[in-house]
């Protein structure tokens, strides 16, 4: 789909578990539509009490790869019609996304967290309310000076954690509250001179 320009609004199926969405080099921006259509539909998740509008309910797995004009992936708290979003996504991977700057950072049930290659801003973003992760991998992300100090102490069950190729990262700091950690691997980052 070369051709395609926006993303269908998807967070109103109610079933969907797995959504890849890849080599789109039109897409631009993933707008409030992917959510929710401008008519108003929204979608009920019935086991999460009376009244709660939830998009993507069953949601656990979610793969960005190759948009590689994507700049802008809105949040959809943003809709005061949405109340919840992917209450169940488990993992998130994106690949091949360089030019995304900005991203949603509602991700209450995030496990698994696999990124290459975007913007430090948008890397920055996703991780700044994650409290699940148990692993997360990076690579090739540009503008990133220091892992983020709050990724390990919300996120005490962290388990594995890789860092590749990020050319921009000068230090790491690991919390002492990561007692959960099992495997810990850093290549290729040339400017690296802190890890405390």
């Amino acid at each position: 789909m070369p051709k395609c320009n926006k993303l269908p609004t998807l967070g109103h199926l109610p079933h969907l578990k797995v959504l890849q969405i890849g080599r789109m080099d039109n897409v631009t921006c993933i707008g409030t539509e992917f959510y929710i259509n401008y008519g108003g539909e929204r979608s009920s998740n019935s086991g999460g009490g009376s009244g709660r509008n939830v998009v993507f309910p069953a949601l656990k797995t979610l793969v960005l790869w190759e948009l590689r004009n994507l700049g802008e992936w809105k949040d959809a708290m943003e809709l005061t019609t949405i109340e919840t979003v992917f209450p169940c996504l488990e993992e998130l991977t994106i690949i091949s996304c360089r030019q995304l700057t900005s991203a949603p950072y509602h991700f209450p049930s995030l496990k698994k967290l696999d990124i290459y290659e975007i913007k430090s801003t948008a890397f920055e973003r996703i991780i700044s309310k994650l409290t699940a992760l148990t692993s997360l991998e990076i690579g090739y992300i540009s503008e990133l000076v220091c892992l983020p100090e709050q990724l390990l102490q919300n996120n005490r069950s962290l388990m594995s954690i890789y860092i590749y190729n990020c050319s921009d990262l000068v230090s790491i700091s690991l919390h002492q509250d990561v007692t959960s950690l099992q495997s810990f691997r850093i290549r290729g980052c040339k400017k690296l001179s802190e890890l405390s």
